[in-house]
């Protein structure tokens, strides 16, 4: 008896086509079947034909209906366990990252030292590169990206573009000068509002 079995997270639909392939097999039996005895009737006597050979072809219509049945109900449609993913090795990842670095390595002497804060001089050779990274990964069965790659992306980082920061803007207390006119421009503002307002309510007063 063969026995098919199918994954179903990721065949579901074949398992689907499988089960109906099987019925279709079953109902296309039977009609056979049926065929074969309509034209046994039609063509077939007792008179004209011993009851021997009547028998015998019955045996036989029998013999195939078994054969059939057990046919079609030996497709045992059932989903099979996700297969067990792979240990990650980071000894061989390790070296295949090394193999990426390198390659980067000899791209980037191709490139004026003084063109490596620019990114768009190098953007086509840091892209391969970190796509080796990611390719070297899955090829060792480890996801991507891993604590290992980071760490050598940020050593990578570290050699070529440790320059590239920005300039630390140092911030500075104004001059003495400065400093007193931003002082005594809020003081003379507030006097003036406490003076109008005084004068305001006197002329209410005379008024009244």
């Amino acid at each position: 008896m063969t026995v098919l079995f199918c994954d179903y997270p990721t065949t579901q639909e074949s398992c689907f086509l499988l089960r109906l392939i099987s019925d279709l097999s079953r109902s296309r039996l039977l009609e056979s079947v049926k065929t074969i005895q309509t034209f046994q009737e039609l063509n077939g006597s007792p008179s004209r034909r011993p009851s021997v050979v009547s028998s015998r072809r019955r045996h036989t219509v029998n013999a195939w209906m078994v054969a059939g049945f057990s046919a079609t109900e030996s497709f045992n449609i059932e989903p099979t366990s996700a297969r067990p993913r792979r240990a990650c090795n980071e000894s061989r990842l390790e070296w295949e990252v090394e193999v990426c670095g390198e390659d980067f390595k000899r791209d980037m002497a191709h490139i004026d030292p003084q063109y490596w804060c620019n990114l768009t001089h190098f953007i086509s050779e840091y892209h391969i590169f970190t796509l080796c990274t990611e390719t070297k990964s899955l090829f060792v069965n480890c996801y991507w990206p891993n604590p290992l790659v980071e760490s050598y992306i940020i050593r990578i980082h570290k050699h070529f573009f440790s320059n590239c920061t920005l300039e630390q803007v140092i911030w500075a207390d104004p001059p003495d000068k400065t400093l007193t006119v931003l002082i005594l421009i809020p003081v003379f503002l507030t006097l003036a509002m406490i003076a109008l307002v005084v004068w305001c309510s006197k002329r209410n007063d005379n008024l009244a």
